[in-house]
């Protein structure tokens, strides 16, 4: 964990300059931070909250920098910008890819590392868990359409993660659970429930994904049933 730390580190001395100090409101770690959850192929995502005279060629710059600089793992900055948290035009490269409403979920149960905390009720707020439900089960639905069509596919890791997220919002509506982001406590809330997908998406992470064409298949045919299952059961996801 040590060597995790100098990293992170490392990354915040290169995003945090005399130029991006008082235009970078907060940098949260997303994802797998967490040593229970790491896997060979982990990687550090910064999710930074930024001002909105933040300019956008400054993510790439940032980037490339961290890509250059830090050879020991992947690291990679998202922005979000202040203005997109309150309802604002979706601009940032993370946020045309999923809605500004899953990240804010998320924020107040990633660990912060440099900055204030966002002020969650200063933001549009979340979701509610039906809706969320809905969003997560198209767009995971999407992923495997673009993997099928294998027209501009999306990596298949997305779909074992996006079903973990998926879950973590069936935990919290259906088990009052508090919202999980970490992988292996939403597995293990899950425990009792034998034939749950999320313990197939557990070891498949475990493999780093590596797995056979048929064993692809074969899972995202049982995703798809999972992505039933949860759309039929979801007038009962309430917040």
């Amino acid at each position: 964990m040590d060597n995790l730390t100098e990293i992170i580190e490392k990354c915040k001395r290169i995003i945090i300059t005399p130029i991006t100090e008082n235009i970078v409101e907060s940098l949260y770690i997303g994802g797998s931070i967490q040593a229970k959850d790491r896997i060979e192929t982990s990687d550090i995502d910064i999710i930074g909250i930024v001002k909105d005279n933040f300019p956008e060629e400054f993510e790439n710059k940032i980037n490339a920098e961290l890509k250059n600089k830090i050879k020991e793992m992947t690291c990679k900055l998202r922005i979000i910008y202040n203005s997109e948290l309150k309802g604002g035009e979706q601009k940032g490269f993370i946020t045309k890819l999923l809605p500004v409403k899953l990240f804010i979920r998320r924020l107040p149960h990633y660990p912060i590392i440099w900055g204030k905390k966002i002020d969650i009720n200063n933001t549009i707020g979340s979701y509610s868990y039906n809706k969320e439900a809905k969003v997560q089960i198209k767009m995971i639905k999407n992923y495997i359409k673009q993997i099928n069509a294998k027209i501009k596919p999306v990596p298949f890791e997305w779909i074992p993660k996006a079903v973990f997220y998926l879950s973590a919002i069936e935990l919290a509506s259906e088990y009052k659970t508090k919202h999980l982001t970490s992988f292996s406590e939403i597995e293990s809330q899950l425990k009792e429930e034998k034939n749950h997908i999320v313990h197939e998406s557990m070891k498949i992470r475990l493999k780093n994904y590596k797995i056979t064409e048929r064993e692809k298949v074969d899972y995202l045919n049982k995703v798809l049933e999972y992505l039933e299952e949860i759309k039929t059961n979801n007038n009962g996801i309430s917040e």
